[in-house]
């Protein structure tokens, strides 16, 4: 049996934050994630915002956690050389005095959360963004919003984790929790068993689940669907803002924004459901998005041209829409972190911070040292494409790998895929590489790359290539024909 001083069960954002926040210490340190990678659930699908709160309800823990937090996450994205647009900018666009009247409620919260917000003019609106409607009266601004790659952040805060010695465990779904009077002495997953003296849940839309193996709660989490388009980089610059409309009971206010890596995001929806799994999306909702928010905000986008994929995440909302942070009520070595949405990720680190001074409140380990030889920054990289001429010519003759281009679409070589699958956290499925270097992000969405990675994986590692999934268990690509069948396939 595996034992940790800490056991984080999760490794979307919070789980990693907590990770790269607690690897600083002198402790024992694992993460288990039921997914190939980090980054699997909620944090790989959302709108990418930062942001302090625009629209948080004061007094809530959600207000309290972002409110001067950005600060935090911005001096860790720098050490980690974490991409994002900083100061980018929200406008919230009005059609009617109804729709000012609101904003300008809005702006009030704002205001009484501490941000820098005003109401534009139409005029000051279409200076700034000239491709919105030009049926608009006027808008609502804050400068306090940047754009970022969620899962970019994820994977450098599990790397830095891991570089302070962290374990993580992948492909390891917690099935149940054993307790000894009032304390969790372990935790079971189908292949093996992990003991610590504090475990913090932060298993996303699990976190509920994960509760319930050690007490009755009164918490649920309720998945809410989001679904997006993705347009081609040729769109990137349409707008240079975050552009949103205000909810219509289907979304609490959809979006159009530049994404840090060229394309324009749009999007989503915000539909309540029941199946956690259900990340498909539907032409009915689409087209409400479409009708009602992208055409709407930016006319000239079309419905099907430069759209490249729409796809769909779950928000891991809990009923009353608050964050639930807080030790178990019948353990004294088991904490919640649950609920987590926006501005969850803005608030990341802040959030963190509060669960580690949870954990010393346990007393259940004595010393809270910080490492001697802590590692704070992450070593730099640069994709070949970040090269200039002569640098990039220098890798090549070195490695001819870098020379061979594997995903056309984002411009990946192979060199860069094999340093990704022999990186600190290896990526040896489809999804982990995607995440880890955009290979299939492009126009033709994997169409060129995909049986080429597929194959590099295979010659790397050593796993059989019908073994290779795209993320969890039972996604492989490939399969082996039976004996005597037809061999067309194989």
């Amino acid at each position: 049996m595996k034992k940790y001083d800490v056991l984080i069960i999760g490794a979307g954002i919070i789980g990693c934050s907590l990770a790269y926040e607690l690897a600083k210490y002198d402790l024992e340190i694992a993460v288990l994630e039921k997914t190939s990678y980090v980054a699997s659930g909620a944090t790989k699908a959302n709108s990418a915002m930062l942001h302090e709160g625009l629209s948080t309800k004061p007094g809530t823990l959600r207000a309290k956690f972002v409110k001067n937090s950005r600060k935090l996450l911005t001096e860790v994205m720098d050490k980690l050389h974490v991409p994002y647009k900083e100061g980018i900018g929200l406008i919230t666009v009005a059609f009617n005095e109804q729709e000012l009247e609101l904003l300008k409620k809005q702006r009030d919260d704002a205001l009484e959360n501490g941000l820098d917000a005003r109401i534009l003019s139409k005029e000051e609106t279409l200076k700034l963004e000239p491709n919105i409607n030009s049926g608009i009266i006027g808008a609502f601004y804050s400068k306090s919003v940047s754009v970022i790659g969620p899962y970019e952040l994820c994977i450098a805060l599990a790397e830095n984790a891991s570089y302070n010695k962290t374990d993580f465990y992948f492909n390891e779904e917690v099935i149940s929790v054993e307790k000894y009077q009032n304390r969790v002495i372990k935790v079971k997953t189908k292949q093996n068993e992990y003991q610590a003296k504090i475990y913090i849940n932060a298993a996303g839309l699990y976190s509920d689940t994960v509760a319930s193996f050690v007490e009755d709660i009164d918490f649920r989490i309720q998945p809410r669907k989001g679904e997006y388009f993705l347009y081609d980089k040729k769109y990137g610059s349409t707008v240079s803002h975050v552009i949103s409309v205000l909810g219509n009971g289907k979304s609490k206010g959809m979006i159009v924004l530049p994404t840090i890596h060229g394309n324009l995001l749009a999007g989503s929806s915000a539909v309540s459901i029941d199946d956690k799994e259900d990340k498909g999306t539907t032409k009915e909702t689409l087209d409400m998005i479409y009708q009602e928010a992208i055409s709407k905000m930016i006319p000239s986008l079309s419905r099907t041209e430069g759209v490249i994929t729409c796809f769909a995440g779950l928000r891991a909302s809990e009923v009353n829409e608050d964050y639930i942070i807080g030790k178990a009520k019948t353990v004294k070595n088991f904490i919640n972190v649950a609920g987590i949405q926006s501005p969850g990720l803005s608030s990341c680190i802040a959030i963190a911070r509060y669960v580690i001074e949870l954990c010393k409140q346990t007393q259940e380990v004595e010393l809270w040292n910080i490492k001697n030889n802590y590692i704070a920054e992450n070593p730099p990289y640069k994709r070949i494409v970040e090269l200039n001429e002569d640098e990039a010519n220098d890798l090549i003759r070195k490695n001819a790998d870098y020379g061979e281009i594997i995903c056309r679409c984002e411009l990946v070589t192979k060199g860069e895929i094999i340093d990704a699958i022999h990186s600190i956290i290896p990526a040896t499925s489809i999804d982990a590489i995607k995440r880890k270097l955009r290979c299939g992000m492009g126009r033709c969405q994997g169409g060129f790359c995909l049986e080429r990675i597929i194959k590099i994986i295979h010659e790397e590692t050593g796993i059989d290539m019908v073994e290779i999934r795209k993320d969890c268990v039972g996604s492989n690509y490939l399969i082996k024909p039976s004996k005597g069948g037809d061999k067309s396939h194989d």
